[in-house]
């Protein structure tokens, strides 16, 4: 799997931070079927990879929120 973090700019519109997100949730998703589905040999370095992506999309909702948050007003 290539994986790389994802590091937004200063100015990231909203709209890449949310598909950024979704991507990520998606790749949680998919890697949780994974796990169900991987011999007990391998749960170690699939659990290692999910913690990491599900500490990733944490952290780009935590900056959409944030964006969200502080939207200016028009």
């Amino acid at each position: 799997m290539h994986h790389t973090l994802w590091k937004p700019r200063h100015a990231m519109p909203i709209r890449m931070i949310a598909q950024e997100l979704y991507r990520l949730l998606q790749e949680v998703e998919k890697v949780e079927k994974q796990l169900k589905k991987a011999p007990f040999e391998k749960h170690e370095k699939i659990k290692d990879q999910l913690r990491k992506l599900k500490a990733e999309r944490n952290r780009v909702r935590a900056i959409l929120e944030g964006k969200k948050e502080h939207k200016p007003r028009r």
